[in-house]
């Protein structure tokens, strides 16, 4: 029966929030110089632009599972120091994308880029770890590091246990590793906060034991103190890899118009509330009352991708594709980073030897997301299998043109004229493709 009381106890916990959030507002408004920039972004490596044209370096407070602290290859630091000083937010998507052919930067290296190049004064990682649970050691992180490959020896030396947490020194510019409860940086420091939604997804369970939004709460309930002093937000969603569920992506925009708009908690969204309901009833299977809470919210508002998501994964409950699919591809209309959400639905066809849904279901996929150069070889093997050579051609001729990264896809070029030489030898044998009207998607 808790059912009934869950959204008042979300509108409880809300208001709450409500005094310290009015009181960041008010900070801000007695701040005459006071500026902040509020971006949303794929990959945490495209703040580097942004926090590039700060005035002064500010210090950077990292709410993430991950410190984005690998080191850039040897073969790649000239390039990538370019990148970080000169590169334009378009140049980091071009450049910072595993998927694409000729990667620099990518995102795990983030802050290390943004230490050694000077554009920031240090940075406080907040790490996922329940206030319950004992904090990490020193000796637990030096074996974190090491395990990693995430530092050298000569910065893992530099260890050493703080009040507050643990500190070391990378590119002669603190890094602290610390909690939520703990957040206390240098009140003479300027500041920059991103949250990368790895950090939401490590805490989070379900409605049940760890409520999306308390979480969302807390966050901004500890920023609040510091809000004057905060000269850039970002958020990262991180769904692209699968490092976070695409269940999580909707978050990314409510952290931001939060920020931006603190009294935004005086009078909760309705959204809000609705969302964190289905993402409760999914834990019991309630398919009824989930479908009277999805059809609330498509009229409500239909222009919001995470309706049409909440549908696709309802229909998917209820065992019917065709309805599924259909909610998936308004979803991606609307938010095309839900378009990664139809991999796995080709892979599993594929898997199962339904070539003809799987290559439609992966074309897709890669027209609404054009990062995916990668992505396209998998897409001519399946047309191979599917004996359609030529089609394996159009797609594998273009990439054979393509600047394959030594370091990243060393293999790359050879697997495409390995490609290409088996399209030629399946024409030698006249095979012919299915007629187009036997595909089940156009």
């Amino acid at each position: 029966m808790i059912e009934r009381y869950l959204p008042a106890i979300i509108l409880l916990f809300l208001f709450i929030l409500v005094p310290a959030v009015k009181g960041a507002a008010s900070d801000r408004a007695g701040d005459p110089g006071g500026h902040t920039d509020v971006l949303a972004c794929e990959f945490p490596n495209e703040i580097i632009p942004a926090i590039r044209k700060q005035k002064k370096p500010p210090l950077l407070i990292l709410f993430s599972a991950d410190p984005f602290l690998q080191p850039v290859p040897a073969e790649l630091r000239l390039r990538a120091a370019d990148l970080v000083a000169s590169g334009t937010r378009e140049d980091i998507q071009r450049f910072g994308n595993l998927d694409l052919p000729d990667p620099v930067l990518l995102p795990q290296k983030t802050v290390r880029a943004l230490l050694e190049n000077g554009l920031i004064q240090g940075a406080d990682w907040i790490l996922p770890i329940p206030i319950e649970v004992p904090f990490l050691t020193v000796d637990q992180v030096r074996s974190n590091l090491e395990r990693d490959e995430l530092a050298t020896r000569e910065e893992t030396g530099t260890l050493r246990q703080t009040g507050a947490g643990v500190a070391m020194t990378i590119a002669a510019r603190p890094f602290r590793f610390n909690r939520i409860d703990r957040l206390a940086p240098p009140p003479d420091q300027s500041l920059w906060v991103h949250i990368d939604l790895s950090y939401i997804a490590a805490l989070y369970r379900n409605e049940i034991k760890t409520p999306i939004f308390p979480l969302v709460g807390k966050m901004i309930r500890t920023l609040a103190p510091l809000r004057s002093r905060i000269k850039g937000f970002s958020v990262s969603f991180s769904t692209e890899r699968g490092d976070v569920p695409l269940t999580l992506r909707f978050v990314g925009p409510v952290l931001k118009r939060t920020f931006a708009d603190p009294t935004v908690l005086e009078k909760v969204p309705f959204q809000w509330v609705q969302v964190s309901r289905v993402f409760y009833y999914q834990e019991f299977h309630q398919i009824g009352e989930i479908d009277k809470l999805v059809n609330k919210l498509l009229q409500a508002s239909p222009d919001r991708a995470v309706n049409h998501y909440l549908k696709y994964r309802l229909e998917t409950m209820r065992h019917d594709p065709d309805r599924a699919l259909a909610a998936l591809r308004e979803a991606i209309r609307l938010d095309r980073g839900y378009a990664v959400e139809l991999f796995p639905l080709a892979d599993r066809e594929a898997r199962n030897g339904n070539l003809a849904a799987a290559i439609p279901l992966l074309a897709e996929a890669l027209a609404a997301r054009h990062e995916h150069d990668v992505h396209r070889i998998n897409l001519a093997e399946l047309n191979l299998q599917f004996r359609d050579p030529a089609k394996a051609r159009s797609i594998l001729e273009p990439l054979s043109k393509l600047p394959w990264s030594k370091v990243y896809h060393p293999q790359t070029p050879d697997l495409i004229k390995q490609l290409l030489k088996a399209a030629d030898q399946t024409e030698k044998f006249n095979f012919q493709p299915p007629e187009e009207n036997a595909l089940p998607f156009k």
